[in-house]
């Protein structure tokens, strides 16, 4: 006899064509499959129909019917039925499930979880019931349609997220998971993906069984993902026999009590006439654990003990009392205690193929391991060997010799090449600083090879666990400098570290990170010569750093880099790490001067490539960007340092770079890509908790709006800046946010009150100039401001104020217009073109050229609606009374362009060239056009 069975998760098309065929073989599909409406339920109504034409007891009938109702809302199912209903024959004891009390506990929390206590610990002895409770909560969670993970690997947790949500995501979002899925990923990268993807349901669970031993990989995702989560959505649930310090919350399983074992025995063979004996027997030779009242009871069963007559059990304690009971558990155990297959035991309780072959070399000896997995002794998991039990585990191990024991976790120790067991074998002889000192290395050379942060920062934990209240100068170094790399400085915030030489430049370098400069300068001036001349330059330059950081002007700090930089060796990799922080702050000091900054950029690249310095590539490019001559090769600089922060599983790191592209974007006029950009960097910049990122976002966005004349939604922004995350420093763009929205008034008021600050040198230069608005030497503030070669907000100053400067200095104007335009025109930043033209407008109305004015105004409003800036536009026009007949279209032809129209944009582009342009600009703008149009990467000159 043939059933055919199809869950759910078939190809619906085809279960609908095989039900439409005639079949000799039944076939049972659900009714509601039919309309499309596939769910669980449909797979519950398929096998309750398959269940009740294989079976002809009643009981069960009437289980399958309860399963297969033709209402999805009504069916049910009982997962345990007691083998001795099915049929009269004696067969292995099933044992039914019972409910815990812990079970209720976990329940409440799934429906209530609080914020940071979603880490949670079920903890309990081997045998007390864990996996049995997260059957029994998966069961659950099922009838109850909340979705859970089980993990086993990391690929599970991809994998299962996207059964999950791959119809509820963004497309750049699958494709991120997808990736993942066919290639090694960093964990602090997936991690970003994994929590927006479920941020997509109302609520998740994620189930891992035996905690201790799931891979360090699954734990630390894990880990990651759920200090990621601020929505208290996703509850990770780790069932675990040791407690770990990363729980949250812990939930202990009680062993049973009488009365549960009482609850098992009646469900899993009915009633039994002396069952208070019964079960004070089990409860008592169990301790409680349900694992053995289960292993206890299925011997009673097996062996006759329980006796069956008159329908019902009867426990023969007499008996039992000949019965040994260690016999019960590891009968099957006593052949190995002489033999050398107990010397399995020295590789723990969970191993590998590979450390069993170690053992036979080191032995000398071929260890078979097939009769110990066929009588359930050991058993396979993935690619590891267990034991079942620990009590199993123990009995062979403690068969050892104590000496022989330590000899060979010694002589293993040496030969394994895995740190993790290498350092276990380690402690298990009580050998905890040996083991610490193979976990530090392992650290350093994860350190060099860019390893996950969240990976290192776990050694960590456990290297600090095994030295208890020791202060080491190795951790307090690896904490630190993890924190700087991985720019996570909460990680630090509560770290102590003694105020002593030997610490002082952590100690120092810890304050930089956290924004403390005061502290940061005063260890150092208590601290100023470090151990060795590296050490005391080290220290010289991160003092210079923080200076500059209070405000200090650049002048102040670029000798005295210089000669930190003149007693450093290139070829030394110690000294090359001080000369990338060297030359990227020199490149700082140099911002009014790309050409220079741009050399000293490109030297801090090439030692970071030379030496592996990867982490502060991402920072270089994004600051080379600032400098490119053009927008697109900018923009290459940007995707670069995106790219590398994702390579190397520093994500964080990118984001800067990220939201230079869409300031880029805004700019350029790409209004749909910004606003896209925007809402899809800023959920991860909330889930990495990036505060000085999403401020940058707020800012961007506030821009956005200021330019499209929404000054309420822009102010918004700003105010979550200064409110929700304390950057006062954001006061000061209120006061251009309103100046672009042409409120003066306002712009006067902020500039009186004085609330906000700055230590930006080219901000104050432009808040001068607001200050004397009203006053006879703007136009002089103006030329100087001009002269400095500022790029900030020059465009914003003529389109807002450019009639009154045109009025008082018509020639400086414009020569800043031409300037600026040929600049604009190059970079296509059409954004910065709209506001320029206005300025042309004041400059032509002012020099009584009407005609051009309103052909400028007419230009401005025009791209203003083309890049979709539609109240900028309506604001433009109606302000300068522009008629519609005037626009047409500015991108029209740019969108009909192809390669072979190439030649003709940049001969069109040559017109308004002059012959003053720097050689460097012209050529890059011909690289620009190369990149832009035609499929290459990358050009050179």
């Amino acid at each position: 006899d043939i059933r055919v069975f199809l869950p759910f998760v078939q190809d619906n098309d085809y279960i609908l064509k095989r039900g439409q065929e005639n079949n000799k073989t039944p076939l049972y599909i659900a009714p509601e499959v039919y309309n499309g409406l596939v769910s669980d339920k449909s797979t519950l109504y398929a096998f309750g129909k398959l269940m009740y034409n294989l079976t002809q007891n009643d009981t069960m009938k009437q289980i399958a019917l309860q399963m297969s109702d033709e209402n999805p809302a009504k069916r049910t199912f009982s997962e345990e039925v007691p083998y001795y209903r099915v049929s009269d024959r004696k067969k292995a004891l099933r044992v039914k499930r019972v409910s815990r009390i812990e079970e209720e506990e976990i329940k409440r929390l799934i429906y209530s979880p609080n914020v940071g206590q979603d880490y949670i610990g079920v903890i309990g002895p081997q045998r007390v019931g864990k996996t049995t409770i997260v059957e029994n909560l998966e069961s659950y969670l099922r009838e109850s349609g909340i979705p859970f993970i089980h993990a086993i690997t990391g690929s599970d947790v991809i994998s299962q997220t996207l059964q999950l949500v791959s119809d509820k995501i963004s497309k750049d979002l699958l494709d991120e998971l997808m990736y993942c899925i066919e290639h090694v990923c960093k964990i602090d990268t997936i991690s970003i993906s994994i929590v927006e993807a479920l941020s997509s349901i109302e609520r998740i669970v994620i189930f891992v069984d035996d905690y201790q031993e799931a891979p360090e990989g699954l734990r630390v995702l894990l880990k990651r993902i759920s200090e990621l989560d601020k929505s208290g959505k996703i509850i990770v649930l780790c069932f675990s026999i040791e407690e770990f310090e990363e729980f949250s919350r812990k939930i202990y399983i009680e062993p049973f009590t009488i009365d549960l074992t009482k609850e098992i025995v009646l469900n899993s063979i009915g009633e039994v006439e002396n069952l208070d004996t019964l079960a004070n027997w089990l409860t008592l030779v169990s301790s409680g654990l349900p694992g053995l009242v289960v292993e206890y009871l299925k011997y009673l069963y097996e062996n006759d003990i329980l006796v069956y007559r008159d329908g019902k059990y009867y426990f023969d304690l007499d008996t039992i009392q000949d019965v040994e009971i260690s016999d019960v558990i590891f009968k099957n155990v006593q052949g190995y205690l002489n033999g050398k297959e107990r010397y399995i035991s020295i590789l723990g309780q969970k191993f590998s193929e590979s450390e069993l072959k170690t053992l036979e070399s080191l032995l000398n000896t071929n260890l078979d391991i097939s009769k110990a997995v066929s009588e359930g002794i050991i058993y396979r998991e993935y690619d590891k060997f267990r034991f079942a039990l620990k009590q199993y585990w123990e009995v062979l191990y403690n068969s050892i010799p104590n000496e022989e024991r330590i000899s060979l976790h010694k002589q293993l120790a040496t030969i394994i090449d895995n740190p993790e067991k290498k350092a276990w074998h380690l402690e298990t002889i009580g050998q905890k600083m040996s083991a610490a000192r193979v976990y530090l290395r392992n650290i350093y050379e994860r350190m060099q090879y860019y390893s996950s942060p969240s990976l290192i920062r776990s050694l960590i934990r456990h290297v600090k666990s095994m030295i208890g209240d020791r202060v080491s100068y190795s951790i307090t170094k690896f904490e630190v400098e993890l924190a700087e790399r991985s720019e996570e400085i909460n990680e630090i915030r509560d770290l102590e570290i003694p105020n002593t030489k030997m610490f002082s430049y952590y100690r120092a370098l810890k304050s930089y990170l956290l924004f403390d400069d005061d502290d940061c300068i005063a260890t150092l001036e208590k601290y100023p010569v470090g151990y060795g001349n590296l050490g005391t330059l080290k220290r010289k330059l991160l003092y210079l750093r923080s200076k500059f950081e209070r405000g200090q002007r650049r002048d102040k700090f670029y000798s005295e880099t210089v000669e930190v930089v003149s007693k450093l060796d290139e070829n030394n990799y110690f000294h090359a790490k001080v000369l990338v922080e060297a030359y990227i702050f020199i490149s700082n000091l140099m911002t009014t001067n790309p050409q220079e900054s741009m050399k000293y950029l490109k030297m801090a690249e090439k030692l970071a490539l030379d030496y592996n310095i990867a982490h502060r590539l991402p920072v270089i490019y994004n600051n080379m960007s600032s400098n490119a001559s053009s927008f697109v090769i900018s923009m290459q600089y940007l995707k670069k340092s995106v790219e590398t922060a994702e390579r190397i599983g520093l994500p964080a790191r990118g984001f800067f770079a990220r939201l230079n592209m869409l300031y880029h974007a805004l700019y350029s006029g790409k209004i749909k890509d910004f606003v896209d950009g925007i809402m899809d960097v800023r959920p991860k910049l909330k889930i990495l908790g990036l505060r000085n990122e999403i401020i940058y976002a707020n800012i961007l966005e506030a821009y956005y709006h200021a330019y499209n004349f929404e000054v309420n939604e822009a102010l918004e922004h700003i105010n979550e800046c200064v409110n929700v995350y304390g950057d006062n420093s954001s006061k000061v763009e209120r006061i251009f946010v309103n100046f672009i929205g042409r409120d003066f008034d306002e712009v006067k008021r902020l500039l009186e009150e004085g609330d906000f600050e700055t230590n930006d040198e080219r901000i104050k230069d432009v808040i001068d100039i607001l200050k004397s608005l009203d006053k006879e030497d703007l136009p002089v503030k103006w030329e100087k401001y001009v002269n400095s070669q500022s790029r900030l907000f020059r465009e914003e100053i003529l389109a807002v104020i450019g009639e009154k400067l045109a009025k008082a200095s018509p020639n400086l104007v414009k020569k800043e217009l031409e300037s600026l335009e040929v600049k604009f025109i190059l970079d296509g930043t059409l954004l910065s073109l709209a506001l320029l033209y206005e300025g042309y407008g004041h400059y032509y109305k002012t020099i009584g050229n009407e005609y051009k004015a309103r052909v400028y105004y007419a230009k401005s409003a025009t791209i203003y609606r083309d890049i979709g800036l539609t109240n900028a536009f309506k604001r433009i026009s109606d302000k300068y009374d522009i008629s519609s007949e005037k626009f047409k279209s500015s991108v029209q032809a740019i969108e009909e362009y192809g390669y072979n129209e190439l030649p003709f944009e940049i001969l069109s582009s040559l017109r308004i060239i002059d012959t003053e342009m720097q050689p460097e600009t012209l050529l890059n703008y011909f690289i620009s056009k190369i990149i832009s149009l035609l499929p290459v990467n990358s050009a050179y000159l």
